[in-house]
């Protein structure tokens, strides 16, 4: 059982963000989940994606690696539960030669209508460090900025 010091700590290395979409739970979940989609908007302001690959399904894993001006990242994982266009659960690690598994974190996404909009809620937990919490917040809040961008001009 955790103390309630470990509870704060791990509660202080995790990522819960929300954000509303202008677009349906249906296209919203395809934008995390299919491979040209995905690819379209994935990383941080200023990345490209080069490379993608999604076997979406409960075991199945996904990769990507992005390239920007700070270099090249590689990122990997398991998808661990699928609810189309409602819930997607995955792990998240380094994808380099030099990977550290201790370094995995959890992805929860849900997706919920609202009006005509979307609601994606979205947490990533539990980080080792906060500074490897923040970087991946820097990390996130851009690509959602992009994630946004795909989706208005992808009508």
């Amino acid at each position: 059982m955790k103390t309630t010091s470990e509870k704060q700590i791990s509660q202080h290395k995790v990522i819960d963000i929300i954000k509303v979409f202008d677009t349906t739970p249906q296209r919203l979940f395809k934008a995390w989940t299919n491979e040209k989609d995905f690819s379209a908007w994935f990383g941080p302001e200023s990345f490209e994606v080069i490379y993608c690959k999604i076997d979406l399904r409960v075991g199945g894993s996904w990769r990507s690696g992005i390239s920007g001006n700070e270099g090249e990242f590689w990122m990997e994982g398991k998808y661990i539960e699928i609810v189309e266009n409602e819930r997607l659960v995955f792990s998240f690690n380094d994808g380099s030669v030099n990977k550290k598994p201790e370094l995995e974190t959890i992805i929860t996404i849900t997706f919920s209508k609202s009006e005509n909009k979307t609601i994606m809620k979205f947490n990533q937990s539990v980080f080792k460090t906060v500074e490897a919490r923040d970087d991946h917040f820097r990390g996130w809040s851009s690509g959602f900025i992009c994630l946004s961008n795909y989706l208005l001009n992808s009508k």
